[in-house]
């Protein structure tokens, strides 16, 4: 397992008291909420097995059944969460950055583990007096929150490890620790752990937690996938086995007869599917009783009950999650309106902005740790330049519903024509914005350089 070989990571070689306590600290905190993490995982991935009560169907029966909805609560939420770059008088500088580190992609990748585990964290390193920015999750990572600064007051990220091929056991091999005035790098061949101080001048940790739905009680976040999430999910697994086998007696309804002589009822007995399939069944009179057998069938159950009850999860799954229950894949038995549905998108999208807001300071932070490194300034210098995260609509309106707001918005505010306020709200990405702005700004050289040329003439 992980934690026999990070057991031993606070007695590395080289790592002082003062920091091996400090990693204790992180390898108990990292050991603590792990088993959660893996937990909700597996819930993500829809790999939960049906939690069975014993009664209307056996413990040696189960089925192969899987339910995708906390998949969809992380999702729904990830998808209108788009990163897009940054904006300001000195975005310019970030942007090259951004490009270079591919950190809008890795936004997108990291953003899932977000909302699974409550919280990621980015990391930020030098190589060859460039910065390289990674991302990592709760289950690979963890942090001490420092309540006077606001900020995580240490952090350790595994950046490398093996993965057995015998049992697939993972074993970290390269772990970091993040400090005010120092990384300390922590390596193992298998054997002990060695560590190396590499110092740095931001005065921070160079790691940063991005988190979802923080509060004083829980600074790192909460989940995504919580506790009423995984219940009904087990609600909906457990009633998705019921269905399957209440499905093989609705194809196939119980018969009964009756006045059946022992010959024939052993007949019947041994080869019960022979008489289920056949479309002739006969039997002749009873020579103890000299009467004709009776045969009959029982009512057919109705799947309407496990249908209603299906519904009435995937509506307590759409209040908890704030997902349209038609985005589940459960059709309503009954009409549901268009206001219905549009309240729930709605409240989907405050909490993707309330989501938005949140990132927002923790992307500022990590690209001027990196901006810090590329211009060879200190991390409070860099804090002064203009620039923050842009976030697209999380509404996601239509480009003809957005454009007509536009022109309306710029008719009444004349300058809002003159800012890149108006192409950020047609969707139009930073990276285009640039372009745009340069191509404009050529234009506009050589217009001017046009008219200086006719007016020498004259």
């Amino acid at each position: 397992m992980i934690f026999d070989t990070l057991s031993s990571l606070p007695q590395s070689s080289g790592l002082p008291d003062a920091v091996a306590e400090t990693t204790q600290k992180l390898v108990d905190v990292l050991h603590r909420n792990l088993s959660r993490n893996v937990d909700r995982r597996r819930y993500f991935e829809g790999k939960v097995k049906p939690k069975t009560l014993g009664i209307s169907i056996p413990d040696d029966v189960r089925l192969d059944v899987s339910c995708s909805w906390p998949e969809k609560a992380v999702t729904s939420l990830a998808n209108r969460s788009n990163f897009d770059g940054f904006v300001g008088e000195d975005a310019e500088a970030v942007m090259e950055m951004v490009a270079r580190t591919r950190l809008v992609d890795k936004y997108t990748k990291a953003l899932p583990s977000e909302l699974i585990c409550g919280c990621t964290f980015a990391t930020v390193a030098q190589k060859d007096n460039r910065a390289q920015a990674n991302y990592h999750s709760a289950e690979t990572a963890s942090a001490l929150w420092d309540n006077v600064e606001q900020r995580i007051s240490a952090g350790l990220a595994i950046i490398d490890g093996v993965t057995s091929e015998f049992d697939g056991t993972y074993s970290p091999r390269l772990v970091n620790i993040y400090l005010d005035d120092s990384t300390w790098v922590c390596s193992s061949n298998g054997g002990a752990w060695s560590a190396e101080q590499v110092k740095h001048s931001m005065g921070r940790p160079m790691m940063e937690p991005m988190i979802y739905r923080a509060d004083v009680f829980k600074p790192f976040g909460r989940s995504r996938i919580t506790h009423p999430v995984m219940a009904l999910t087990d609600d909906y697994l457990r009633e998705m086995e019921r269905i399957e086998v209440s499905a093989e007696f609705y194809t196939n309804p119980q018969r009964w007869a009756s006045g059946l002589s022992d010959d024939q009822l052993q007949a019947l007995i041994g080869d019960k599917w022979k008489y289920v399939i056949g479309s002739i069944m006969g039997f002749t009179e009873n020579p103890q009783t000299g009467e004709a057998p009776v045969v009959g069938q029982f009512s057919q159950m109705s799947m309407s009950p496990h249908i209603e009850y299906i519904n009435s999860l995937a509506n307590q799954f759409s209040g908890v999650t704030n997902i349209p229950v038609s985005d589940l894949g459960v059709v309503q038995s009954t009409y549901v309106s268009a206001e219905a549905v549009q309240t729930a998108a709605s409240n989907l999208c405050i909490e993707a902005e309330a989501l938005n807001r949140s990132n927002q300071e923790a992307l500022d932070n990590i690209a001027a740790m990196a901006l810090a490194i590329d211009m060879n300034k200190t991390y409070e210098d860099v804090r002064e330049l203009d620039f923050t995260a842009h976030f697209k609509d999380p509404r996601k309106p239509s480009l003809v519903a957005q454009a007509d707001a536009i022109l309306k918005a710029t008719q009444a505010v004349p300058k809002l024509a003159q800012s890149d306020y108006t192409l950020e709200q047609l969707g139009i990405s930073q990276t285009d914005i640039i372009r745009i702005n340069s191509d404009a700004d050529r234009a506009a050289g050589i217009a001017n350089m046009v008219g200086f040329e006719e007016f020498e003439e004259e």
